[in-house]
């Protein structure tokens, strides 16, 4: 089955060149090499292809450079970004003290929050003998909400009830362009257990 969804637009003006101009908008899927998408950089204008496979997940939302989002897991996580706040997952590579790869110190914003929050998520799914960082699940994305399509494998529900979590938490949470690319040193040493709740806004 071979269908046509809208794209979003996922241009950052706050955001390095590189990483503007509709980024996510390849043409090819990173793993399985099939046309996804196609994206007239000058209008920032995408159109997306869906593919179902027998006994494969409907690979949806936007897939992030595959250099840096390799694995299946990561994958899944940077289309429910994409669908939570329609923007490039790349905007939250290295945002704040927790968005992408480690974590440390105190979250700088309600958007580090979510990122430490996620960590928290992905650590218990491991803890319980699951693997989030390789996990495919099937997903679809509605009104900007990540749904996870009745799964009865208890890792594929986990970490999908993850990455549910922390787009809705995102796409609440403001974007701070002051915190991207922020430097691990500036983090401090003092972190939240993962049983702490933030109550802020900011």
């Amino acid at each position: 089955l071979v269908k046509s969804v809208p794209c979003i637009s996922v241009a950052e003006p706050t955001l390095p060149s590189s990483v503007v101009s509709c980024a996510l908008c390849h043409n090819r899927h990173p793993v399985h090499n099939h046309v996804l998408k196609t994206c007239p950089v000058k209008d920032h204008s995408c159109s997306q292809t869906v593919f179902r496979k027998k006994g494969s997940p409907i690979w949806k939302g936007a897939l992030g450079k595959s250099h840096s989002l390799h694995t299946r897991g990561i994958i899944e996580l940077a289309g429910a970004i994409s669908c939570g706040t329609g923007r490039s997952p790349l905007a939250y590579i290295g945002y704040g003290c927790y968005c992408g790869l480690g974590g440390r110190g105190w979250p700088k914003d309600k958007t580090d929050w979510c990122c430490h929050r996620h960590d928290c998520c992905y650590d218990k799914a491991e803890r319980d003998g699951c693997s989030p960082k390789a996990q495919r699940y099937q997903w679809v994305c509605e009104q900007n909400a990540v749904q996870c399509d009745n799964l009865t494998d208890q890792c594929e529900k986990m970490v999908c009830l993850c990455d549910q979590e922390a787009a809705k938490c995102w796409g609440a949470a403001p974007y701070n362009p002051q915190f991207i690319l922020w430097p691990d040193f500036l983090c401090g040493q003092t972190h939240p257990t993962c049983h702490f709740k933030y109550e802020g806004t900011k």
